[in-house]
């Protein structure tokens, strides 16, 4: 874990939320779930005192020690592992 007590994922995460990348962008960008991007939102949440992607927005944008940007995400998931056309079952941001 570095200095902030978050763990490189959940640097590499924030900085994407920084981004304004949606959940499910970042999700296909780093070939995982849905949920395992909100688990990680959750433990990055509560590690920071937040509750939203936008407080954590507001909270970094205003602190210097706000993570690095990281390599972009691609703008299409991998082909094996492609985004639901019907996505109407997960929860919007």
């Amino acid at each position: 874990m570095g200095e902030s007590g978050l763990t490189e994922i959940e640097r590499h995460i924030v900085a994407l939320v920084m981004q304004r990348k949606r959940n499910r962008e970042i999700a296909a960008g780093l070939y995982v779930s849905l949920r395992t991007v909100e688990g990680h939102l959750t433990r990055i949440f509560r590690k920071l005192g937040v509750s939203t992607k936008s407080q954590l927005v507001r909270q970094l944008s205003s602190c210097e020690a706000a993570p690095q940007e990281p390599a972009r995400i691609p703008a299409t998931p991998h082909p094996d592992r492609p985004v639901p056309a019907d996505a109407s079952h997960v929860r919007r941001e």
